[in-house]
Parts: C-alpha cells; sequence; structure tokens
C-alpha cells in the first residue's frame, strides 16, 4: 500500500524538482534573512562598537550553548518516521508521533530553564557581567528557551508545507529588524538588543503553531500515552534515531558557539566579536546550503520510505554534483567581497574580520560540497554514523582552538575550523559512498 502510494506520487513530479521546488520557499525565508541580518548586524557593530559587540556575542553564544545542550530538535525524527504516515493518510499515528515529539522538545526545554538560571551567573562573574546584568541574562535565557518551534517545523515539512515553515522562520530576521530599528531610535544598549531578540524568537514561535494549527492534521484524541506508546513500538530504531539527530544538532551549535566562548576566555571579548561577525556573514552563505539539504533530507526520506534504492541512488549523485559547484562558488564570492563587505556593513574598526571571513568562508564551501552526506546517512537510518562523524570533528576542533589561539589568536580558531571542515568532508564522502555501494549489492 506505501509503496504503491509512495510510486504514484513520485512519478508525477521528478524528485530533484521537488527538491528545488522546496528550496525555493526556503531561499525565500532565508534570502529575508540574508539580507535583513545584513542590516540589523550593521546596526548591532556600529552602535555597540567591538567591544559592545563582543560583550553580546558572548551573551549570545553562552545562550546558544545552552540551549543545544536541551532544546531538542525533533523535526527530523517527525519527517523521518511521518512521512510513511502522511503517504498513508494516516492523520491518527501521525499525530501521535507529533506528540511524541512535542513531549521531547518541552520537557528537554523545561530543563534548560532551570540549568541556564544554574549556569550563567558563573559565567557571568568571570566576565564581570554585575548582578542585574546576570539576572536580565537569565531570563533572556529561559525566554528563549520555551520557544520551542522544531516540531511545528517537522511536522509541516512532513505535510510537505515548506512555504508555511519559510514563513515562520523569516519572522525572526524581520523582528529582529523591527526590534534593533526601534532600539536605535530610544537608545542602543546591550540589554536593549537582547530583548530585541527575544521578541523575535517569540514572533517565530507563535507563526510556527499558528501555521501548523491551520494546515496540519492534528488530532488531539491521539494525545493519549497508549497511542504514543504504541507509535514507539511500532517505529524500531526511533530512539536511537532521535538521539543521533539530536545530539548532531547539538554539536553544530557547539561547534559555532563554544569556540566563540573559548576566544572570549582565551582573548578577550572583541576577539569573539570580530570572529562572531565573520562567522555570522559566512552563516548567511550557509544557510543557502541549509535550504537544499533540509528539502533533501525531505525527499530522501520520501524515497526511502518507498523503497526505491536506485532513485535514491539517482538523487543522491545530482544533488553531489549541484553543491560542488556551489562550494567552490562561495569560496570565490567571499575572498573577491568580503573585505568591502564588512567595511560596508560594520565600518573600518571591523576590517581586521576579513582574514577571518576568508577562512570561514573555505569551511563553509567545504560544508557546501557535502551538504547531501548528512540527509543521506540520516533518511536511510544511518544517522548515528554522522553523529560519530560530527562528534570527532568537534574533538579535533577544540583541540585546535586550545592550541592554536594562544599562537595565533583569532585566526588559529578559524584555521581549525576549516581543517575540522575539510577532514570531515573527507570521512562523510567515504562514508556515504560506503552506503551507496551497499545499496547496489541489495
Amino acid at each position: 500500500m506505501v509503496r504503491k502510494t509512495f510510486l504514484k506520487f513520485r512519478n508525477s513530479e521528478d524528485n530533484l524538482v521537488r527538491v528545488l521546488r522546496n528550496s525555493v520557499w526556503l531561499f525565500t525565508g532565508n534570502g529575508v534573512t540574508a539580507v535583513l541580518s545584513f542590516f540589523y548586524l550593521a546596526i548591532l557593530t556600529r552602535t555597540l562598537g567591538p567591544e559592545g559587540f563582543g560583550k553580546f556575542v558572548l551573551i549570545f553564544s553562552a545562550v546558544q550553548m545552552i540551549s543545544a545542550f536541551l532544546r531538542f530538535q525533533t523535526w527530523q525524527t517527525i519527517v523521518h518516521f511521518g512521512v510513511r504516515y502522511v503517504l498513508e493518510q494516516d492523520p491518527q499515528k501521525f499525530s501521535a508521533l507529533a506528540f511524541f515529539g512535542i513531549a521531547l522538545e518541552t520537557t528537554g526545554a523545561l530543563i534548560g530553564c532551570i540549568l541556564a538560571w544554574l549556569i550563567i551567573p558563573v559565567i557571568g562573574n568571570y566576565f564581570d557581567w554585575g548582578v542585574e546584568f546576570i539576572g536580565i541574562t537569565q531570563i533572556y535565557a529561559v525566554i528563549m528557551l520555551l520557544c520551542v518551534k522544531s516540531s511545528a517545523l517537522g511536522i509541516l515539512r512532513a505535510h510537505d508545507r515548506f512555504r508555511d515553515g519559510a514563513l515562520a522562520d523569516a519572522m525572526i530576521p524581520i523582528g529582529r529588524m523591527i526590534g534593533a530599528s526601534f532600539v536605535l531610535f530610544y537608545g542602543p544598549s546591550v540589554t536593549a538588543f537582547l530583548g530585541a531578540w527575544v521578541g523575535a524568537e517569540i514572533l517565530s514561535a507563535v507563526v510556527f503553531w499558528i501555521l501548523v494549527y491551520r494546515h496540519a492534521r492534528i488530532r488531539r484524541s491521539a494525545l493519549h500515552g497508549k497511542q504514543i506508546s504504541n507509535i514507539v513500538s511500532e517505529n524500531p530504531g526511533i530512539g536511537k534515531f532521535f538521539t543521533s539527530t539530536a545530539l548532531m544538532e547539538m554539536v553544530a551549535a557547539m561547534r559555532e558557539h563554544l569556540v566563540v566562548l573559548m576566544i572570549g576566555f582565551l582573548i578577550d571579548p572583541r576577539s569573539a566579536g570580530l570572529f562572531r561577525l565573520a562567522a555570522q556573514l559566512s552563516n548567511a552563505i550557509n544557510r543557502i546550503a541549509d535550504m537544499f539539504a533540509r528539502p533533501l533530507f525531505t525527499e530522501l526520506s520520501r524515497i526511502h520510505a518507498g523503497g526505491d534504492l536506485k532513485e535514491f541512488r539517482r538523487l543522491f549523485y545530482r544533488s553531489l554534483r549541484l553543491s560542488l559547484l556551489s562550494g567552490v562558488g562561495v569560496i570565490i564570492v567571499l575572498v573577491v567581497i568580503g573585505k568591502r563587505l564588512i567595511s560596508l556593513m560594520a565600518g573600518p574598526e571591523f576590517v581586521d574580520a576579513y582574514p577571518l571571513l576568508v577562512i570561514l568562508g573555505a569551511a563553509t564551501g567545504m560544508g557546501m560540497i557535502g551538504l547531501g552526506l548528512d540527509p543521506l546517512l540520516q533518511a536511510s537510518g544511518k544517522a548515528h554514523l554522522s553523529l560519530i562523524i560530527r562528534i570527532s570533528a568537534l574533538a579535533l576542533i577544540l583541540l585546535s582552538v586550545y592550541f592554536l589561539v594562544p599562537v595565533f589568536g583569532a585566526v588559529g580558531a578559524a584555521l581549525a575550523l576549516l581543517g575540522a571542515a575539510l577532514a570531515t568532508l573527507l570521512v562523510l564522502l567515504l562514508t556515504a559512498f560506503g552506503e551507496i555501494g551497499k545499496m547496489k549489492r541489495r
């Protein structure tokens, strides 16, 4: 039944075309993010200066680090195990799966609130933030953690509602831009910008759940312990898959934010701010990679659910060629326009971030070349392999940062990320082609 429904669905539209179509919706959201981030980062950097921006960055990174541990990303689990129920037109079982994801995400967020309340004073005392400012940061962290939306994202994507997900995601840059404009008018400060960022997260979360309520077939009758436990027993490996993908999201966030905190600890807030600015600009490019990888994962999950391994391999090879061209293009663009971009956006005080941007841009390019590799492993039920690779890369980064930063400063941290990106790409390629080889033998 599943295979017949799936093959009918597949034959009506080319799989890569569907990936690209959904990527266009994500590009709309990410395009808005990239453009607006240029402006709100300009407001941040030009009003706070390198020192103030560095302080803001350290607070933001500390909260993101705590969120990475316990704000569980459940969207991949809902997509991977939920597309079968969508194809079978079984909203009752899909709803039980959705409530399973929501319960996990909410539990993690509540535990994270407690952890944030305890850890932030320790970090704040090290950087001399003061009692009042530590209290503000604690409130900021709690609100950020309570803005749960990963399950909503998974529900929408499982129903092929990428347009709705892109709209809700776009609320973050729109909210930040509106908030930053008000802050600029009424008086810039680190505290005021934190408030603007919180408001943007709340707006995005609210829009996500409104769209789920309007467009997804979620039945409250499925909110029953027995039905949810049946979903778990009916999908062997769901716990392992959730743990692997959630940990991989955590590792990705740690790679980005822990390095910033280490630079702040080992050097100073100004250096952390310069590094974060370069990372933000290269991440704007990385969002382009993400807009392709996420619908690719969804499409690969659909194909794998239908059992068409030949089409699975075909889509993988086509996406790999496309991502190779994209990755090389990103590196060239950042080398050519990076310095002008920094000067135009943040001013001459931040031009020292250009070497960091070039190196981090090269690392981003490496990530774009391999953007189809993680989705392949996840969609084929081998998410744990990707997790092992990512954890190994993180360990390599932290070890390299510890030894390189005292010698080369923030440039050493960027070199550590580049080396790890290259090593990760090579290992992922070998692993992915190994999995493809196994499929050919089936």
